[in-house]
């Protein structure tokens, strides 16, 4: 994955916008495969949008303003990453040829996706797979968009990710390069292999459309014949792993101790030094210190967040590795089996009537020995909301960025039809903790 300088050695050569969208054109018509071009003519009839297309059932903007734009699926929200955040998907092959698509309202279209989220850190991943000459917005397009998403689109996007990028998007980008600001340059990565995103999110859950997987396929194998390509990885788990193995795994080698290691350590440094840290939950921390962190409880290590951060930045590390935890786990903690049930009661019950039952579903449906592990840690969450004039965390805020960690759907991504679910049960959990929870015990 690669960040920095992009392109050819040679700085000194400059392009004019004319001829950067001529070079552009050409590069686009070469066909060049294994640099993310298509291989022949595109598919542009992509029909219905795939998993994670935003369907915000309840949003009339969604419904009236741009039902046509959202039926190609172009824009969607995948998930979340590592850190918690928040991720939204652009993908190059879903982009109808020109005549068929007004790009002004395109552009209306992203902005009015991400002022759901631009208020708390996101992350952005184009697949540049499928872009050919005939569907391309102009370059003063792309010009136009740069300039008109403003300062609160980029001071909390925390990572642009360009899969596949080709040949002409690193001449944009050497082009575009010396207009833009070194700080959200430091923010742009290419991939080139999908693999390589799997330190930062979680692919099994991010919706990536079948002709990109096997573009991706195409490239993998020819760059090991020519001796590159991504690096295997063992999927043995050892018997002290925590991260990316199942509840069942951790507790068969847990000398018969409920809460995992991981989920008890961080609770309980955050509930002694993080409850009144502004952001705790919300704040990213670097993936270097993550990545230390996974691997020492992964080897059975005992861990101090106060070893690898200093100060409020150990509580926020804290936060981000139980975040980290839960969504790696194989089954989400709420399980699967509930999210029906609170799609159900959220669209067919009023708020009175949805709280009543909320405390029913977490004491009748979830696994004994999940809902234990679930009401230590909203335990702390509780604790949290009742420090929020401090951290600033309330429940509604706790909400949106611990609920998409604690549940999500069976081989599909997390869309805002769902999210809406999602984080009004996880607020209904906080605001009525000592209703649901007083009768389950971790013991």
């Amino acid at each position: 994955m690669d960040g920095g300088r992009i392109g050819r050695d040679d700085n000194s050569v400059t392009y004019t916008p004319e001829q950067l969208e001529r070079e552009i054109d050409i590069g686009l018509d070469r066909n060049i495969s294994v640099d993310g071009v298509l291989d022949g003519p595109t598919n542009t009839n992509t029909g219905a949008a795939g998993p994670g297309t935003i369907t915000t059932d309840d949003s009339d903007t969604y419904l009236t303003e741009f039902r046509d734009i959202s039926r190609f699926g172009i824009i969607e929200v995948s998930g979340s990453d590592v850190y918690g955040r928040v991720i939204v998907c652009i993908y190059g092959i879903k982009l109808p040829p020109s005549y068929q698509l007004d790009h002004s309202r395109l552009l209306g279209y992203i902005k009015y996706t991400l002022d759901q989220y631009v208020e708390t850190d996101y992350t952005l991943i184009y697949f540049h797979y499928g872009l050919t000459r005939d569907n391309k917005p102009s370059f003063q397009w792309l010009r136009q968009t740069y300039r008109e998403f403003e300062r609160k689109y980029k001071k909390n996007l925390k990572a642009l990710y360009i899969v596949h990028p080709s040949h002409a998007v690193k001449l944009f980008w050497l082009f575009f390069k010396p207009f833009i600001s070194g700080k959200f340059g430091k923010k742009v990565f290419q991939v080139h292999y999908i693999d390589e995103l799997r330190d930062r999110l979680y692919l099994e859950t991010l919706h990536i459309p079948d002709s990109v997987r096997a573009h991706d396929a195409r490239v993998v194998a020819r760059s090991k014949r020519l001796g590159g390509g991504p690096r295997p990885r063992s999927n043995e788990p050892t018997q002290t792993q925590q991260f990316g193995v199942s509840l069942q795994h951790i507790w068969d080698h847990n000398a018969g101790v409920l809460l995992p290691r991981v989920v008890k350590n961080s609770c309980e440094f955050i509930a002694q030094n993080g409850l009144q840290v502004v952001g705790i939950f919300r704040l990213s921390v670097a993936i270097t210190n993550i990545k230390q962190v996974k691997l020492a409880f992964d080897l059975g290590a005992r861990v101090n967040y106060f070893d690898h951060a200093e100060g409020p930045a150990a509580s926020i590390l804290a936060a981000a590795v139980l975040k980290s935890f839960l969504r790696e786990l194989p089954q989400p903690l709420l399980t699967y089996e509930l999210l029906p049930i609170i799609r159900d009661l959220y669209y067919g019950l009023n708020y009175e009537q949805f709280v009543r039952e909320v405390a029913n579903v977490v004491n009748e449906r979830i696994p004994r020995r999940n809902a234990a592990i679930v009401a230590y840690i909203f335990d702390l969450l509780h604790k949290v909301v009742e420090n929020s004039s401090h951290n600033k965390m309330t429940s509604n805020n706790v909400a949106i960025v611990i609920g998409p960690n604690l549940i999500w759907p069976a081989g599909e991504t997390i869309t805002l039809s769902t999210m809406g679910p999602i984080n009004s049960f996880t607020q209904c959990l906080l605001d009525h903790y000592d209703t649901v929870f007083p009768s389950i015990s971790v013991s």
